[in-house]
C-alpha cells in the first residue's frame, strides 16, 4: 500500500471518529473519558520521538493500550518506515470503536485486542518496546466503588506505589503500563497536566522520578487547548524504562509547539523529588520551587496569619441566592436572609464598603436564603413555605449538598470574613489573576471565593491596632504573582485556581509590619512555625516507616 492509500485511510478514520462521537452524548463521553487524539497532534508527537529517541530503531514493537480508532497507529505509519515495524498492537474497551480500528488498520498490521486494559493480566515477558497512549480521561467520581480499590491494588502490584483515591483513570493506566513495557523501551503519554500539581499526582511523580529515566516533559500552554471537546491542559511525557543515573537530566518545556517551545530547561532528575509543583518548571527558577526547609522556616506565609476556608457551597445557587429586591417581592422574611457577595467579576473595587445595615454597597445586591426551622414550622411563614415547596418540586432538595443537610435549606456556617480573595481567574500571561478584597460588610461569600479569617494572634493584635487588617490587606496584594501561580494550578484555557492550603503556603514579602505580630515578635512566630514543620516531618516519616 502506498503513502496515498495511508492518507486516504486516515481521512476515513477521522470521518468514522466523528460518526462514533455522534452516537454518544457529551455526558456519556465525559463519563467514559473518550477524547480522541487529534491526528495533527499525534503525528507531531510521533515525529518528535522518532527524531530524538528512535532515530536508529529497526525493530519496533508498538503498543497503544487505549487505541481508540487508531490516531497514534496512523501517526506511527506516517512517521516510520513499515519495514522497521515488527508488531503493532492496540487495546480498546469499547466494542464499536475496537471494531472500527480493526477494519481500518488490520491490513496495515494492527492487531486489536478488545478488552479493558486495566483488567488484563500482566504479560510474563513484556514485548512492547514503544508504548504510546492518550489514556481515558475518566475522573475519580466516575469510577465505580468496586473499580477504584481494584485499580489501586493493580497499580501497587505494578510499581509498588499507592495511588490516592482522587486520581483519575489515566493515572492507573500509566502505572499499570509499566509492566507492559520492555526494559529500555520508550513510553510516551499524552495526559492532563493537573497531575503535576495535585496531591493525587504524587504517585505519578514518584514513578517518573525514581523508576524510569525521564527524558522530556512538555506542557502545552494552558491557553492552547489540544482537544476541541475537553477543556484540559495537556502534557507529553517521554521516558525510558530504565533506572535513572545520578546525573541524568530531564528536559522540561512549555509552549504551543513541542519542537519549538516557548521555554525549556534541563533539570537533574534527582532534584525533581524536591519540587512539589512541576507546572512551575521551566518558567520559575529552581531556587523558588524546591523545598528549602531553611527558607521556609525564615518566611512568614499567608497561612501563618490567617485561617483560610473556601466560601459557602449552597448546592443550588440559582435557588438559594437571590437579589435583595426579588427576595422582598417574594415576601421572604428578612430573618432568613443573609447578605452574600456576588461573583468577583462584578467587583470593580478591591474595597467592599458597607451600609448601616451591614449589607455591602455593591451591585448586584444579593441575599442568601438560610433557615434552620423544621419543615413543620415553615407553615407560619406562608411566602417562605411557597418558595421552599417550589424549590422542592424543581428537585433542589434532592441535589447532593442540600440532601445531606437537615433541613435541606439550612446553610453551613460561614461568617463574613474581613478579607476574601477570588478562588479562580484567568490571569494575563505571567499573572495569576487572583484578587484580594477588603470586606467591611457583613456579607458572607460563595465558593468562588476563599475567606481569610485572622488567626488568634492577629485578632489580639487588631484589638491593639484597629488598622492592622488594612495594612495586612495591602501586604497581601503585594504577594508575588510567581508564588501565587506556583502554589496554585492552571487548567486548560488559562484558568488559574488556588485552594485554601495552597494559598496558605504563599510567602508574604518582608515588611516592618511583620516584625511584631500582637505580643509575639517575628522570631517567636518563626520558631513556632519551625516546630510545626518539624513535627509534620516527623509524623510523615513515621507513617512511611
Amino acid at each position: 500500500m502506498t503513502r496515498k492509500d495511508l492518507q486516504q485511510i486516515e481521512l476515513e478514520r477521522q470521518a468514522e471518529q466523528a460518526r462514533l462521537d455522534g452516537l454518544k452524548t457529551a455526558m456519556q463521553r465525559n463519563e467514559m473519558g473518550q477524547y480522541a487524539t487529534p491526528f495533527p497532534l499525534a503525528l507531531k508527537i510521533m515525529q518528535f520521538v522518532r527524531d530524538n529517541w528512535l532515530t536508529a530503531a529497526k525493530d519496533i514493537r508498538f503498543l497503544d493500550p487505549a487505541v481508540g480508532t487508531g490516531a497514534f497507529v496512523s501517526a506511527l505509519l506516517h512517521a516510520f518506515d513499515r519495514k522497521h515495524l515488527r508488531s503493532i498492537t492496540g487495546i480498546e474497551l469499547d466494542p464499536q470503536i475496537a471494531s472500527a480500528a480493526d477494519k481500518l488498520w488490520s491490513k496495515w498490521g494492527l492487531k486489536v485486542i478488545e478488552a479493558d486494559f486495566t483488567r488484563l493480566p500482566f504479560p510474563a515477558s513484556p514485548d512492547a518496546n514503544f508504548l504510546v497512549a492518550n489514556p481515558p480521561y475518566v475522573r475519580h467520581h466516575h469510577l465505580d466503588r468496586e473499580a477504584k480499590p481494584y485499580l489501586q491494588q493493580k497499580a501497587q502490584v505494578s510499581v509498588g506505589l499507592k495511588v490516592n483515591g482522587l486520581a483519575g483513570l489515566y493515572c492507573y493506566f500509566l502505572l499499570i503500563a509499566h509492566r507492559w513495557l520492555a526494559d529500555d523501551g520508550i513510553g510516551v503519554w499524552l495526559i492532563p497536566s493537573e497531575f503535576m500539581d495535585v496531591n493525587y499526582g504524587k504517585a505519578i511523580k514518584r514513578y517518573l522520578t525514581e523508576q524510569v529515566t525521564l527524558h522530556h516533559v512538555h506542557r502545552f500552554d494552558p491557553e492552547d487547548v489540544q482537544f476541541d471537546d475537553a477543556l484540559v491542559s495537556s502534557t507529553v511525557l517521554i521516558f525510558q524504562k530504565r533506572i535513572p543515573s545520578a546525573q541524568h537530566e530531564a528536559i522540561f518545556s512549555v509552549g504551543s509547539e513541542l519542537r519549538t517551545p516557548r521555554r525549556s530547561k534541563h533539570i537533574r532528575q534527582q532534584q525533581l523529588a524536591d519540587v512539589s509543583k512541576w507546572t512551575s518548571l521551566p518558567d520559575m527558577p529552581l531556587r523558588y520551587v524546591t523545598r528549602n526547609v531553611e527558607r521556609l522556616n525564615a518566611t512568614i506565609c499567608i497561612g501563618d496569619l490567617f485561617d483560610i476556608r473556601r466560601g459557602l457551597a449552597t448546592g443550588a445557587n440559582e435557588f438559594f441566592i437571590l437579589t435583595r429586591q426579588l427576595a422582598r417581592e417574594k415576601g421572604l422574611p428578612d430573618r432568613f436572609l443573609r447578605p452574600i457577595l456576588p461573583s468577583p467579576r462584578y467587583l470593580t473595587d478591591d474595597v467592599i464598603l458597607a451600609g448601616s445595615d451591614g449589607y455591602p454597597v455593591i451591585e448586584p445586591l444579593l441575599v442568601l436564603l438560610d433557615c434552620n426551622l423544621a419543615e413543620s414550622e415553615i407553615r407560619y411563614f406562608p411566602p417562605l413555605r411557597v418558595y421552599l415547596e417550589e424549590g422542592k418540586s424543581r428537585g433542589f432538595a434532592d441535589r447532593y449538598i442540600p440532601s445531606h443537610r437537615s433541613p435541606w435549606y439550612k446553610q453551613e456556617f460561614r461568617p463574613a470574613a474581613p478579607i476574601v480573595c477570588s478562588y479562580m481567574s484567568r490571569g494575563r500571561s505571567g499573572t495569576s489573576g487572583i484578587r484580594f478584597f477588603r470586606n467591611y460588610s457583613q456579607a458572607t461569600a460563595p465558593n468562588v471565593y476563599l475567606m481569610l479569617y485572622p488567626s488568634r494572634a492577629i485578632q489580639r493584635a487588631v484589638e491593639e491596632d484597629p488598622h492592622l487588617l488594612d495594612s495586612l490587606f495591602e501586604l497581601l496584594k503585594r504577594a508575588s504573582q510567581e508564588h501565587l501561580l506556583y502554589e496554585g494550578r492552571t487548567y486548560g484555557g488559562g484558568l488559574n485556581k488556588i485552594e485554601p492550603n495552597e494559598l496558605a503556603r504563599v510567602p508574604l514579602p518582608n515588611d516592618p509590619i511583620l516584625e511584631h505580630i500582637g505580643s509575639k515578635p517575628r522570631q517567636f512566630v518563626l520558631l513556632e512555625k519551625k516546630q510545626t514543620l518539624l513535627a509534620k516531618g516527623e509524623h510523615a516519616r513515621g507513617r512511611r516507616h
